[in-house]
């Protein structure tokens, strides 16, 4: 799999689906296709953007045809409640699993130029490599640092699954190993010192779109089983889990204030309304790597959706290479240059607020600019980090 033309890798395996077990196709093409990842790498290097979604609401999704609120327009319908289904365990219990990875302790340094609202981001959290993964949250001038505690292998799964609630206050990551799907347990800590706990023992998936994700309520995670096609909704606080649909177990993005959600439907960005309705649906292709495009994010008014390639081995995709404008389906002018051997993310915050992310190998500058604004903040980051959050 050295060489694969998008297009036709995409026919090829609508032909098989119908065919083959959905996970048991997936894991064949990401075992077949890890050689990849290096060249994957160097290209995402060159335009990296990243967008990201953060707080908002819970709500209830059911993808439907049809409907006709376009995307910039403010829905109708106000979120509701996520819809219970009926109550099922866990694929295995979390009671009798303790956590092998424990966050702490907290370490806090001041003076340290910040912007406003809260900044989430890593620190040797590569795959295939031997660093310890750090999880710093810098906040009013204050950064706080955490070590994940424990033995983490180049390939465990806490390396590319660790996703942030959307309310700051937990965090949560898969511990078991990427390589042939197996999984591994679902763990939920606290930002705030208040230890951690296993609340589904699994295996649940950690590679790719399979992922944990949190719902907008940041009482519940999305999870895929890691030995069948079955996707469920595990509340953190009980462990029950609950059915939920097919779509969410692969890439998935809801706005910041819960009112859309968009994720990819074959060779279409997809973005419907919280209660299900979909309002858009457009054909794209990223022109880049192989397997086709990720959703990544998703602005509040539904108009803007982050996307970037889709990963050709286990590694998950965490940032957005274009921004599509879903009332032309077309990519979004950018208006940035990356710095000399490094590269540029644009993260989309709500409505108005952009961060320009300049990254290379030794620093990360990252800048607020206020839309209608000429003034912009900055800040520097040692070390070239993973940002995988940032709220207001």
């Amino acid at each position: 799999m050295n060489s694969i033309n998008s297009q036709r890798f995409h026919t090829d395996l609508a032909e098989i689906a119908e065919l083959a077990n959905p996970v048991d196709l997936h894991d064949r093409v990401i075992l077949g296709s890890r050689r990849q990842t290096q060249r994957r790498n160097v290209l995402v290097s060159l335009a990296a953007v990243v967008v990201v979604a953060a707080g908002g609401v819970a709500f209830a999704m059911a993808p439907q045809q049809g409907g006709t609120a376009e995307p910039g327009a403010t829905p109708t319908t106000a979120p509701t409640s996520q819809t219970a289904g009926p109550e099922t365990s866990p694929t295995r219990g979390a009671a009798d699993v303790s956590a092998r990875l424990t966050l702490g302790p907290w370490a806090s340094s001041s003076g340290k130029s910040s912007l406003p609202g809260t900044l989430f981001y890593l620190t040797g959290a590569v795959s295939g490599s031997n660093e310890p993964i750090k999880i710093n949250v810098l906040a009013g001038g204050t950064l706080r640092t955490a070590t994940l505690q424990g033995e983490a292998g180049p390939y465990d799964c806490a390396r590319q699954s660790i996703v942030f609630s959307p309310d700051g206050t937990q965090v949560a990551w898969v511990e078991g190993d990427t390589r042939g799907s197996s999984g591994g347990a679902l763990v939920v800590a606290s930002l705030q010192g208040g230890g951690q706990k296993v609340v589904a023992g699994g295996p649940v998936r950690c590679e790719g779109g399979s992922g944990p994700k949190w719902m907008p309520n940041s009482r519940e995670l999305v999870v895929s089983a890691a030995r069948d096609t079955g996707v469920n909704i595990v509340n953190v606080s009980t462990g029950a889990s609950t059915p939920a649909p097919a779509a969410w177990g692969d890439y998935l993005a809801w706005s910041a204030n819960g009112a859309y959600v968009a994720y990819g439907e074959q060779n279409s960005i997809v973005v419907a309304t919280a209660t299900g309705t979909v309002v858009k649906r457009v054909p794209y292709d990223i022109n880049c790597c192989t397997g086709g495009f990720s959703v990544q994010s998703i602005s509040n008014d539904g108009r803007y959706v982050g996307v970037s390639f889709r990963n050709s081995d286990p590694t998950t995709v965490r940032n957005a290479m274009k921004i599509v404008d879903m009332t032309t389906g077309k990519d979004v002018d950018l208006g940035r240059t990356p710095p000399p051997n490094g590269s540029i993310e644009v993260i989309l915050t709500g409505a108005d607020r952009l961060f320009a992310i300049k990254v290379t190998k030794t620093s990360t500058d990252v800048e607020l600019d206020y839309a209608g604004n000429q003034e912009s903040k900055s800040i520097p980051v040692n070390g070239q980090t993973q940002i995988r959050a940032y709220h207001p």
